[in-house]
């Protein structure tokens, strides 16, 4: 059995071998007026490919290759074809909040448009003004009486549908979460918001309604 103990010059060396640099390059055993010296050059250690990768990438966090123009792509087997530049554009619109917002308020007032084109045929209410309810309305009057109905519930659909559509989208890039809580919470803002105007009491009702319509709503849509 080998023995470590002592100061000899050999011993140290052993010791070095075991417990030093193992990529060192070993020293010869010479013992001139009790001095270790070493004949060889010193050992200099040079990485290899792959570990010079794995330095850029984790190390240095660089990237060997350019993302934008040679990007990983992995293999399509059964997978839809990768999306275009105009496609991911699109995409990003789409879903962008301020986009939503004025999509739902044209939409809004097409809708209210068209409602009022409606009511206005069913219950014309300048015929009661002239007095004489059997006697016809003039073409101008009904004009009249159809833009009228068409501008105001226009307007007040595309409200809606504009409130709506941004506080739902903002609800929902704050939540991170697409359920039907994004929706309740929409309509009892609006509904809050638009009945503010004539007090509390029927804020309170406008919001606990157009929360629970938005509700309804939105099981129907899912379900």
């Amino acid at each position: 059995m080998t023995s470590f103990g002592g100061d000899s010059p050999s011993q140290r060396v052993r010791l070095e071998e075991i417990f030093g640099n193992p990529f060192a390059q070993k020293r010869k055993e010479t013992e001139e007026d009790g001095a270790v010296l070493s004949t060889e050059k010193e050992f200099n250690y040079t990485p290899s490919t792959y570990c010079i990768i794995m330095d850029d990438m984790i190390g240095n966090k660089k990237r060997p290759w350019d993302p934008e123009r040679n990007p990983i792509k992995p293999v399509q087997m059964l997978t839809l074809p990768e999306m275009t530049k105009e496609e991911r554009w699109i995409g990003m619109v789409m879903e962008n909040c301020a986009f939503k917002s004025v999509l739902s308020g044209v939409l809004g007032a097409g809708v209210g448009v068209a409602f009022g084109l409606f009511t206005a045929s069913l219950d014309p209410q300048m015929s009661m003004m002239n007095g004489d309810p059997s006697k016809p309305l003039t073409l101008k009057q009904t004009w009249k009486e159809m833009s009228g109905r068409m501008k105001s519930y226009g307007k007040n659909f595309a409200s809606i549908g504009f409130m709506f559509a941004g506080t739902e989208c903002l609800l929902e890039t704050y939540r991170a979460k697409t359920d039907w809580k994004n929706g309740v919470y929409s309509g009892g803002i609006v509904g809050g918001a638009l009945g503010l105007r004539a007090g509390i009491k029927p804020a309170l009702f406008g919001a606990a309604g157009f929360a629970a319509f938005s509700m309804v709503i939105d099981h129907y849509m899912r379900g």
